[in-house]
């Protein structure tokens, strides 16, 4: 009967791992635009395509490269040439 209550007890313990982090969106990620109202995250590039903003810390996907164009504290995604 212990056993089993063990059993039961560590299948529970195992069921309530914390869950991973959440991933942030990149729909709409290299969209033509010429606003940010066109892009699912609100920003368009003057290059003309939808983005995601992004840190030292926090990637972006392939082919795009987390980079500030004004100033320190403004990173976006920019497609890689």
């Amino acid at each position: 009967m212990f056993r089993a209550f063990v059993a039961v007890l560590v299948a529970a313990l195992c069921a309530c791992s914390s869950d991973p982090a959440p991933t942030r969106s990149t729909a709409g990620l290299g969209n033509a635009c010429k606003a940010g109202r066109e892009c699912p995250s609100g920003l368009c590039l003057a290059e003309g395509y939808c983005t995601i903003s992004c840190s030292p810390t926090e990637t972006c996907p392939a082919a795009y490269t987390c980079a500030t164009k004004n100033g320190p504290t403004n990173y976006f995604c920019y497609q890689v040439p």
